[in-house]
This record gives C-alpha cells, sequence and structure tokens, in this order.
C-alpha cells in the first residue's frame, strides 16, 4: 500500500504487530493505540536514504523502549512472528499524553526563544 489516510491508518493501530518505516506520526500513533510497533529504518548505505538520521532516531527510540526495530528483512520477519505470536509482549500504556501540558510548554518554549532574540 503505497499511502492509507489517517482513519485508514488507525484502523489498523490495534493490530497485534504495527510495523512503520521511521515515521514519528505513526510511532506516536501506534503508541496511543496500545502497541509498540517494530520500525524499519531506512539505510543510506543501501541507497535508501541520504544520510543515517532515521538509523540514529530509531536507535535512540529504541534505547528508551518506545519502539523496536528491525534492521534487516530477517530480523523484521522474526519481529513480526514473535509479535502475532505473543501480542503482549508488544503491548504498551496507550501514549495519551496531556496535549494540554505539551502545547503550554512548547509555548513557553518558543516565548522564551522570541524573549532572547528581541
Amino acid at each position: 500500500v503505497a499511502y492509507l489516510d489517517h482513519a485508514a491508518l488507525t484502523s489498523l493501530l490495534d493490530e497485534a504487530a504495527v510495523s512503520s518505516a521511521t515515521r514519528p506520526t505513526t510511532i506516536t500513533e501506534s503508541r496511543r493505540h496500545g502497541r509498540r510497533p517494530i520500525v524499519v529504518p531506512r539505510d543510506p548505505a543501501l541507497g535508501e536514504h541520504v544520510d543515517d538520521h532515521q538509523q540514529r532516531f530509531c536507535a535512540r527510540m529504541a534505547a528508551k523502549g518506545l519502539i523496536t526495530t528491525a534492521a534487516d528483512e530477517n530480523a523484521f520477519r522474526g519481529l513480526v512472528d514473535h509479535a502475532l505470536a505473543t501480542p503482549d509482549d508488544y503491548a504498551v500504556v496507550a501514549d495519551g499524553g496531556d496535549v494540554a501540558e505539551s502545547v503550554a510548554r512548547f509555548g513557553g518554549l518558543v516565548a522564551d526563544l522570541l524573549a532572547r532574540r528581541g
């Protein structure tokens, strides 16, 4: 599937296994639906991307336990098989977050930045 609109995407996020390219929105939506996604970062060594920012981002997210990464097809297949066999291993407490708190914090950061710029 080349593209899923938001409604189609969110309808799939309650499945036992969720996989994604390195897309922060898909990762966030997956976690909001209670699933730790299996993420496949693009590899610039294979000509899939211009640099390694996706790999660095995924390494950081995986180190925090927010995602599981697959470096290659064999790892991906193994992780999907594991997620389908034991979906509870990929369940997380749904990350609804406090939107109002996040917006207020972001607003404060922007205000501080603008104040410093004069």
